[in-house]
């Protein structure tokens, strides 16, 4: 059978679908990397880059042959597209899961994987990115050369395959973004994309373009074989990764490390401490049944963990792989969050705005106030978190069925447009939003932002934010002063005049008897000087804190929420004013916060330096990431 020749609109059509999956598979491979390096900017930046730079590689190459555009050689490319296309994210994923188990398992305790080693994973994985990049290079020189032998000759040839094949890679982009991604994730979206190629195949094969042939029908059947595997690996290839990307929260670490290689893949394989994922149109939402024991340290800053079993203190969160909170830790953020504002400045706000938040613990904690809050406006980017908030039983739990109170109005909304747009006033903002891990996160700490803030409160209202601020004990004092100096110089040049920071770690004293029902131990030291190093231990802390008064007894011990998230807010007042850090009785329930907790906050110091070149704008952007939330911080 002698092939046909094709149409022009054949050639453009093709030329869409073929722009189509290169686009998804760019986009694809850009997002595995994010889940690899934690860094969405810079990965992407530099994926996209390499993609360009081998598509151009490959242009020159398919420049550089001496025989004429084919459709036999076109079928040949798409065809070896479809087969590492639809390995290439599988592929990257399984460098991602070597190198995490490698720094769970393999690796002692708080020891951390070297430089070499990530890099060697980075690097090789960006091998899928340049094999893909370079064949996607041969199909725009190859379909125009194949335009010019339609039927339809026609001199606008070039510019009809470049029309149709930026409208693919539009159409691409716009389907990896509001379809491909939410429904499928990233690996079904590459897989998607290979089958769009091997439709190319199919089409360009059974329509008589080239000579059909029992080795092209054998490699066809081949390439959708391959396809439909790799389909039914992915989900447990996803639920492997959840797991070993969640070994440390999940508790399966500690209990693994150590055993031999084999054991471990079958324990982590067949654990029943799962990731229920859940891919909202606008993030990815895990959620993770933590089982193993917690500690007692944890129980004195949050009693409920031993006082209450119904509750789900081993449920934890994560948007975007990024933790949010744990069912046993969260009353330490909420409370601080919600209430050392209302203590320093001494005012029970009537109607208070809160920005993200959309697990409904923050709007539960304001509304202990009861009557004298009269109005939340929530506002929340993930229609999916709120609904998840209103029904799962494990969220209406901790959140103690928040949004079925009347006073609470939830407006779903993106928090830089509601700041921009909305007139109405409130006593008190808070907003809990994500860490400015990325570019399109810092306008939600930009001055452009926390000056429509400012102009949404009402006279002597206050702003209260959570931020990883880096505290005075910091090993590089100077990175800290200037990570510290973005945010203050920020909210200075937005126009807020009193700025307190303020912190959820705590160091405070409790007597040697209690330390040793909490788990401490007696030292390798004699008694009585063990003895005396705690006394002067406690000295120190009694001088560093003056007007601190510890439990009555005579030998005291000085314990740490360390094991806890740490977290630090600043709360902001337009008008120049100090704060009060005397407790005051205000008959709600808290667990974390009490009034000695509250007097040590005072003590705390984030330094910063007064550095208005540093303000932190929309229109000149500034990654402020804190070192030490580094990839595996969040785990």
């Amino acid at each position: 059978m002698t092939p046909r020749a094709a149409s022009v609109r054949e050639v453009l059509a093709v030329t869409a679908a073929v722009s189509f999956s290169c686009l998804v598979y760019e986009t694809a491979i850009a997002a595995s990397f994010t889940s690899l390096t934690g860094d969405g900017v810079l990965w992407q930046s530099l994926t996209i880059a390499l993609y360009l730079a081998a598509i151009g590689a490959g242009t020159w190459a398919c420049s550089r042959r001496r025989a004429p555009a084919s459709w036999p050689f076109l079928f040949a490319i798409e065809l070896l597209l479809a087969f590492s296309g639809a390995a290439a994210v599988l592929g990257i994923l399984s460098l991602e899961n070597a190198y995490r188990f490698h720094a769970h398992f393999l690796l002692e305790p708080g020891e951390a994987p070297s430089a070499a080693a990530y890099a060697a994973v980075v690097f090789s994985a960006h091998g899928w990115t340049l094999l893909i990049g370079f064949l996607s290079g041969f199909e725009i020189p190859l379909l125009l050369g194949l335009c010019g032998k339609g039927e339809e000759e026609d001199d606008d040839g070039l510019h009809l395959v470049l029309g149709a094949n930026y409208l693919g890679a539009l159409a691409g982009t716009l389907a990896f973004t509001l379809v491909l991604l939410p429904r499928l994730d990233v690996v079904r979206s590459s897989l998607a994309a290979a089958a769009l190629n091997l439709g190319v195949c199919l089409y360009v094969f059974f329509t008589g373009l080239v000579e059909r042939s029992r080795r092209r029908a054998f490699l066809l059947s081949a390439a959708a074989a391959f396809i439909a595997v790799l389909g039914a690996l992915s989900g447990p290839a996803e639920r492997f990764h959840l797991r070993n990307f969640y070994a440390n929260p999940l508790g399966l670490a500690d209990g693994l490390r150590g055993l031999e290689v084999s054991d471990v893949l079958r324990r982590l394989l067949s654990s029943e401490r799962d990731v229920e994922h859940i891919r909202s149109s606008r993030q990815a939402i895990d959620i993770l049944a933590r089982t193993r024991i917690l500690s007692p340290v944890l129980a004195h800053f949050d009693p409920r963990v031993e006082t209450d079993p119904g509750r789900p203190s081993g449920m934890s969160l994560y948007l975007d792989r990024r933790f949010q909170f744990h069912g046993a830790t969260e009353a330490l953020y909420h409370e601080f969050m919600a209430h050392v504002p209302v203590q320093l400045f001494k005012r029970v706000p009537r109607t208070v705005l809160v920005l993200g938040g959309g697990d409904g613990l923050l709007v539960r904690e304001l509304l202990k106030y009861g009557p004298a809050v009269r109005r939340v406006v929530n506002v929340e980017y993930d229609p999916r978190i709120i609904a998840l908030a209103r029904s799962d039983p494990a969220f209406r739990r901790l959140n103690e069925g928040a949004y079925d109170d009347p006073r609470v109005q939830v407006v779903l909304d993106d928090a830089f447009i509601f700041a921009r747009s909305a007139r109405e006033r409130f006593d008190a903002v808070y907003i809990d939003l994500p860490y400015p891990t990325n570019y399109d996160l810092t306008r939600l700490y930009s001055v452009e932002f926390y000056t429509n803030v400012a102009r949404l409160l009402e006279d002597g209202g206050t702003v209260t934010l959570d931020f990883p601020l880096v505290p005075l004990d910091d090993r590089k004092p100077r990175e800290a002063y200037r990570k510290n100096a973005v945010l203050f110089a920020t909210l200075k040049a937005a126009g807020f005049r009193t700025l307190v920071p303020y912190g959820t770690q705590n160091r405070e004293l409790v007597t040697w008897a209690r330390a040793q029902r909490m788990g401490f131990t007696p030292s390798d030291y004699d008694p009585k000087l063990a003895k005396l190093l705690r006394r002067v231990e406690t000295e120190r802390f009694l001088r560093t804190h003056p007007g601190y008064r510890p439990p009555p007894g005579d030998d005291f011990f000085v314990v740490s929420n360390e094991e806890a998230e740490v977290e630090t807010f600043v709360t902001c007042v337009k008008r120049p004013t100090g704060p009060d850090f005397r407790f005051k009785d205000y008959g709600i329930a808290l667990h974390s916060l009490t009034p000695q907790r509250l007097f040590l906050l005072r003590f705390l110091r984030f330094p910063y330096d007064e550095a208005p070149g540093l303000v932190n704008s929309i229109f000149r952007p500034r990654l402020f990431e804190p070192e030490h939330l580094s990839d595996f911080a969040y785990q």
